[in-house]
């Protein structure tokens, strides 16, 4: 798919690290809470992904404008 909106696309996460335990643990209640009512929380979360680029691209021009030499706090896809 080909889109001028700035999706995040996880690449940056590094899936091979070591992980804290309490992401786990969330990892495991994520699921429970899936697992729940399936129709309804992936719905929620697809359409909170497909407005996440709509709620972030307006601000990445406004957070290079604030924080110019700032990749902590500017979101870059």
């Amino acid at each position: 798919m080909v889109s001028n909106i700035p999706f995040y696309s996880f690449k940056e996460v590094n899936w091979r690290r070591r992980v804290p335990l309490w992401v786990i643990l969330a990892s495991v209640l994520g699921i429970a809470v899936v697992a729940s009512r399936p129709s309804l929380v992936l719905f929620a979360l697809f359409m909170s992904y497909a407005l996440s680029g709509y709620v972030m691209g307006p601000g990445k021009g406004a957070c290079a404008r604030y924080f110019p030499k700032s990749d902590l706090f500017c979101y870059s896809p």
